[in-house]
């Protein structure tokens, strides 16, 4: 049986972002934790647009 999935333009377009419940403003913990691990300060991120971007435009601060 087919599952449904939302019309996200629709849900982005009537819905604040800051409502939806994979919204994050500070940047993942987990993510913070493996770029200090790994002592990366800057360089180039592929955001897959699988949010509201708060991740990506938090790593747009580290360049």
């Amino acid at each position: 049986m087919p599952k449904d999935f939302p019309d996200w333009e629709t849900l982005y377009k009537t819905q604040k972002v800051e409502t939806m419940p994979w919204y994050n403003e500070n940047l993942y913990s987990d993510l913070e934790e493996e770029l200090d691990h790994r002592e990366i300060t800057n360089g180039k991120f592929l955001d897959l647009g699988t949010g509201p971007a708060t991740q990506a435009m938090w790593l747009v601060c580290l360049r």
